[in-house]
């Protein structure tokens, strides 16, 4: 009988070029969807552009540039390559398309509206030098786990550490662009509490993951240390929130972004209700290891 199975290659940031780390996780996810469809099932084989990263704007930055700009250029060279690859992806979003940024706006208007979200003052790093509220990229240290080099929400030693981290925890914390020391602000912004879902989300590891240890043990623990998800940042480069929510100058984190267009993308393919709307359909991805807590945590309490 014919089963509908999703396919997704992490999505590369277009900073860059993407490079084998990007494309090796793209060719094994086209031989399981090539494998999938040979075998009867109905697949939707997705990637995609992820560029509202920090990282994006702060390149834009360091070379003068829109980040705009340079994602457009970006894009243009990639798609170019990608089929010279061969994947058989039946799309490869984007996620500063309009329709994916209507959709992950109304996605978390709705959120706000059933109250699944909350506004809380956080701290966040500034600094004095740039006068700018520093999210992510921008901030940089080193890891209190295993003193890596460090960014401002991930250690970046991703293979024996990758600890997702507050700016506050890194060791010697500065602004990435001039080297000064940060301070801290408070700052209202929208946050995903956990605890809620935390016992349906230890339930949906154990059962996705039942056949890789390795994965459930990482997500499980990715879980238990994690009490709420910050879903916005300073920043004006990113998917805007909307007007009611009552946060200007802030948009949606990257992460969730991304995460988000994997619904997106299914839905511009018409494939939402099979896909994310139907018991026993089946969704493999294909990314590091590092992502693996939002993946298997974030991404699912979202959707829950």
């Amino acid at each position: 009988m014919s089963k509908t199975v999703f396919v997704s290659a992490g999505w590369p940031y277009l900073y860059e070029l993407p490079g084998l780390h990007n494309c090796i996780p793209m060719l094994w996810a086209d031989v399981v969807a090539r494998y999938r469809r040979l075998k009867g099932d109905d697949v939707v084989y997705v990637s995609g552009a992820d560029e509202h990263g920090s990282r994006v704007e702060f390149m834009a930055e360091e070379n003068g540039r829109d980040p705009s700009s340079l994602v457009d250029e970006k894009y243009r060279e990639t798609v170019p390559l990608l089929c010279d690859l061969g994947l058989s992806l039946d799309i490869f979003a984007r996620t500063s398309d309009p329709a994916h940024e209507r959709f992950v706006s109304g996605f978390l208007g709705r959120l706000f509206q059933r109250r699944a979200v909350v506004t809380r003052a956080l701290r966040v790093p500034y600094c004095a030098m740039c006068d700018k509220h520093l999210p992510d990229r921008f901030t940089e240290g080193a890891c209190p786990k295993c003193g890596s080099p460090a960014f401002g929400n991930q250690c970046n030693n991703k293979r024996g550490c990758g600890a997702i981290l507050d700016p506050f925890e890194l060791v010697d914390a500065r602004c990435a662009v001039c080297g000064n020391g940060v301070a801290a602000r408070d700052r209202e912004h929208l946050v995903l509490p956990l605890d809620p879902l935390r016992s349906a989300l230890a339930i949906h590891i154990e059962r996705s993951y039942a056949e890789s240890p390795a994965i459930r043990d990482r997500a499980l623990a990715s879980l238990a240390a994690t009490r709420e998800v910050v879903l916005t940042r300073d920043s004006t480069w990113g998917v805007p929130l909307p007007a009611e929510m009552g946060l200007p100058g802030r948009t949606v984190y990257s992460w969730v972004d991304s995460l988000l267009g994997k619904v997106s993308a299914v839905a511009a393919l018409g494939k939402e209700r099979e896909v994310y709307r139907t018991l026993g359909a089946r969704k493999l991805f294909f990314l590091g290891a590092d992502g693996v807590g939002f993946y298997a945590v974030l991404l699912p309490a979202l959707l829950m």
